[in-house]
């Protein structure tokens, strides 16, 4: 599965790692059986580079990154955060 979201995220295995290692957490979107798109889940700290927003986050929270669709040409999911339970 590294290898599948390496490719698709276009990110070296290592900083593929690095950013798991610290709280992120990558998401597939499937058409069928087909990648189509990834985003990531912050579930430490979040930046947002086009506002130069950096925040920790309380440990219930998430932040859940701009999904990027290289498979779907004009595609693109919002952002948002959420709390768990």
């Amino acid at each position: 599965m590294t290898a599948l979201i390496a490719d698709i995220t276009r990110l070296a295995p290592t900083r593929l790692m690095q950013r798991m290692h610290t709280g992120h957490q990558p998401y597939l979107a499937y058409v069928e059986q087909t990648p189509v798109g990834y985003g990531w889940m912050a579930t430490q700290a979040a930046s947002i580079g086009e506002l130069g927003l950096h925040v920790a986050l309380p440990e219930t929270d998430r932040y859940y990154g701009t999904l990027h669709t290289p498979g779907m040409a004009g595609v693109t999911v919002s952002t948002g955060s959420c709390k768990t339970s």
